[in-house]
């Protein structure tokens, strides 16, 4: 039967011994998640990407890096302007709608429903 102080003497021996924590396994071999993972987020970080899939990855950067109304501009003004303008300035976004402002040499559509 395990007990309170069982339980305790092994957390205290884990940390005294600075193991990492492991998950159960039917394998026999030890896979260590966390290094799994930290290595993961270290190859992504230092992988570049070219073209669309770039773009992608820095904005989605700027935003987790972003505050709360940074955020919140970015979120404004990209859907008020149908994806052409992406602000993080809270102060000019919240001051009313933003416009669409296309591309140079492209021109904005709107469509009936």
């Amino acid at each position: 039967m395990i007990t309170t102080i069982h339980l305790c003497r092994t957390y205290l021996l884990l940390i005294a011994n600075r193991q990492a924590a492991t998950y159960p396994s039917s394998s026999r071999k030890r896979i260590d998640a966390d290094k799994v993972a930290r290595e993961f987020e270290k190859e992504e970080s230092e992988s570049t990407l070219d073209g669309e899939q770039g773009l992608q990855r820095t904005f989605q950067q700027i935003f987790a890096n972003a505050d709360e109304d940074q955020r919140r501009a970015m979120q404004k003004s990209f859907s008020e302007s149908g994806g052409t303008v992406l602000s993080t300035n809270w102060s000019d976004v919240g001051k009313g709608t933003v416009r669409v402002e296309p591309p140079q040499g492209m021109e904005a559509r709107t469509y009936e429903k």
